[in-house]
């Protein structure tokens, strides 16, 4: 017996490295998002027209029941500006049933994008794993940080490394990072603007409310609130001529042309720069596309090795793998916490070692039910699937604790350990199997997903299922035979001890 024991737990061993590993499981919400950006210097028109078609291209795919478009605003801050040359599309799917899974998709209305619209940037993603990505501090599931100190070089590296994890298998919307905006017109106030009343936070003021804006009212359009903007009528593109001759009101001389305060000079597009930790940094992301992340991931470790980086300039995995590693971290101190509790508990309740004992040596080969089941249904090794085995724990023992203590009350009416044990298994058969049963019915729902999201928990009804069913051979087999076992060999390592004992004191006499 203890031979098969070693053999199953080398064999959990083996089947477990052979299970694909993710933070979160994999959804499908019925429902994404998809963000569009187009080159620096696109105009709101242009980029309305661009919007309008690709609405025309997810229309018609016939996955698609509705979708909603924003452009140059966010659906989260509707007021708030995201850029002239960009824009949001939420698509809202037919139910699961009469269409294709989510991923697939989402990639196929991206190639048909790419195909249709090269120039635009465009990414995909769920709304709720976009969110836990957020309350996580991942940005998206596939994250390297590169950093260094000069912005242009960081442009250029992010950009190689983006080219070389574009075609990795099992990853969509791959973007550098680098967010260029329109080109810029630089203001800077006359030395002679105070003589008109005019600061420079005024002149700032000033130009940004005559080219961007002011929100002085909002329409309820439900479920929206579309924002009023009262800007100036001047040309939404700007020449420097056009800035020049834009009016302000100065304190001392009334209406005048910005020419009379300031002079306006045209520079390049700028990217944005972004710091961590006072580290000046940029993120190059991607999307999963239908892949585990771990087996991503060690594609994308392949790739970057052959990566050189100037001196002074390096990288980091981050996103979702940073945080599955830590995670997976956290559950093996939580699982080792959760044993050594439960085995107080046991040790409190038969104030002995031997029934622990017995009963926590099939804790890990129930752990082989959990990996066979999330192996043979295809399912990954992720935070949920790790909490269906960390609560084996406790359900394995409730099963050793309702055997052993029938078989100690036997044990104390005078019966041998053997009959004992027989007779707690005999008694004890049918409520372990039914309790057992009841528990894998329960899971049952939750292990077929049914519903938008319901996948978040699947992994962990898979592996309880799993855990249970091959648990409840092991609790009736495996925990009598080394409960057995253990109470035979005390007796024996007694005697040993009191004959070296005597041993000892015959040769100090």
């Amino acid at each position: 017996m203890l031979g098969s024991s070693v053999a199953v737990l080398v064999l959990t061993v083996f089947v477990g490295s052979r299970l694909s590993t993710d933070f979160l499981p994999s959804l499908d919400e019925g429902a994404f998002e998809l963000t569009y950006m187009l080159p620096p210097g696109t105009t709101l028109a242009e980029t309305k027209r661009a919007a309008d078609q690709l609405e025309s291209i997810i229309r018609a795919d016939p996955a698609i029941a509705h979708e909603a478009t924003l452009v140059a605003l966010t659906f989260q801050n509707s007021d708030v500006p995201s850029g002239v040359n960009s824009g949001k599309i939420q698509v809202t799917l037919k139910p699961r049933g009469s269409r294709a899974p989510i991923v697939t998709v989402m990639q196929r209305i991206e190639d048909r994008i790419h195909d249709t619209a090269p120039n635009a940037q465009v990414s995909s993603k769920q709304l709720l794993a976009d969110m836990l990505n957020d309350l996580s501090n991942a940005s998206a599931p596939i994250e390297i940080r590169v950093f260094g100190r000069d912005q242009t070089t960081l442009v250029s590296a992010a950009t190689n490394i983006a080219g070389r994890i574009a075609d990795v298998p099992g990853i969509a919307g791959t973007f550098s990072g680098a967010i260029f905006h329109n080109p810029n017109i630089v203001l800077r106030a006359n030395p002679d603007a105070g003589a008109f009343g005019v600061t420079q936070a005024q002149l700032a003021a000033a130009a940004a409310v005559a080219f961007e804006g002011d929100v002085a009212s909002a329409v309820i359009a439900s479920p929206l609130t579309i924002p009023v903007r009262v800007r100036y009528d001047a040309p939404l593109g700007p020449t420097v001529d056009d800035v020049l001759a834009t009016p302000i009101v100065t304190a001392n001389a009334g209406v005048q042309p910005l020419a009379r305060v300031a002079t306006a000079q045209s520079g390049p597009p700028q990217s944005e720069i972004n710091e961590l930790n006072a580290r000046q940094y940029l993120a190059v992301t991607a999307q999963l596309g239908g892949a585990s992340l771990g087996n991503v991931i060690s594609e994308i470790k392949r790739r970057m090795q052959s990566v050189t980086l100037p001196s002074g300039y390096s990288y980091e995995i981050a996103g979702a793998y940073a945080l599955q590693q830590e995670s997976f971290s956290q559950f093996a101190a939580a699982l080792m916490v959760s044993l050594a509790l439960v085995f107080l508990v046991l040790l409190i309740h038969f104030r002995s070692f031997v029934a622990p004992i017995a009963i926590l040596v099939t804790v890990p080969l129930a752990a082989f039910g959990a990996v066979v089941a999330l192996f043979l249904t295809r399912t990954t090794l992720n935070v949920a699937s790790l909490m269906g085995i960390i609560l084996l724990v406790g359900l394995v023992a409730k099963n050793g604790i309702t055997l052993l203590e029938f078989a100690k009350r036997r044990e104390a009416e005078g019966a041998t350990v053997a009959e004992s044990l027989l007779y707690a298994g005999g008694l004890r058969f049918r409520p372990i199997v039914m309790t057992t049963l009841t528990a894998l019915l329960g899971m049952v729902p939750i292990a077929f997903a049914f519903g938008s999201g319901s996948e978040l928990l699947q992994p962990l009804a898979i592996a309880v299922i799993g855990g249970l069913a091959f648990s409840t051979i092991f609790t009736l087999v495996v925990i009598p035979v080394v409960y057995a076992t253990i109470h035979h060999a005390r007796p024996e390592r007694g005697r040993r001890r009191m004959v070296e004992r005597d041993a000892r004191e015959t040769a100090h006499a």
